[in-house]
């Protein structure tokens, strides 16, 4: 995803280096819908801001039975 939009918003200076407008890429950003990412389907908001519901993270201490289910400590 970062990739492609950064493809998106590219520019070629005349000295033949590589610009990536900041402001660009925040808007390129928005308009993302629907991207098929490795955690499902993702789409980012008007501030650029992209993410999935359905990540988590679980803290196990140890492989025995009497600690399932795991503690959720994010989100």
């Amino acid at each position: 995803m970062i990739a492609q939009t950064i493809e998106k918003v590219a520019v070629k200076t005349a000295d033949g280096g590589l610009m990536i407008p900041r402001q660009g890429l925040r808007d390129e950003f928005g308009k993302i819908q629907n991207f098929k990412g490795l955690t499902g389907s993702l789409s980012c908001d008007p501030n650029g801001d992209c993410g999935s519901s359905i990540v988590a993270v679980y803290q196990l201490k140890s492989g025995d039975p009497k600690d399932f289910p795991p503690k959720k400590i994010y989100p």
